[in-house]
């Protein structure tokens, strides 16, 4: 599978994350959060792929991210 940014993904769709891009406070930020490779979330909110929040489901919790933040999760669909 390739490897896209989480902010790419359309409405509904489930994917693995593989690799969080930055520094050191925003990865532990984002780990502390739940998202940490190997697992799994699901887009709740996405409507232009370009500008605006992310709204994801991780770990039985939704979380908002800012674009540039998701756009830093790397992550591969799950089918």
């Amino acid at each position: 599978m390739m490897e896209i940014p989480l902010g790419t993904l359309a409405i509904g769709t489930e994917a693995k994350i593989t690799k969080i891009y930055g520094g050191r406070c925003l990865v532990r930020r984002l780990s502390e959060m739940g998202f940490t490779p190997g697992t799994q979330v699901k887009i709740v909110h996405n409507h232009n792929p370009y500008a605006g929040p992310v709204l994801v489901e991780v770990k039985d919790s939704r979380i908002a991210l800012g674009r540039g933040v998701s756009m830093k999760i790397m992550v591969e669909e799950v089918m």
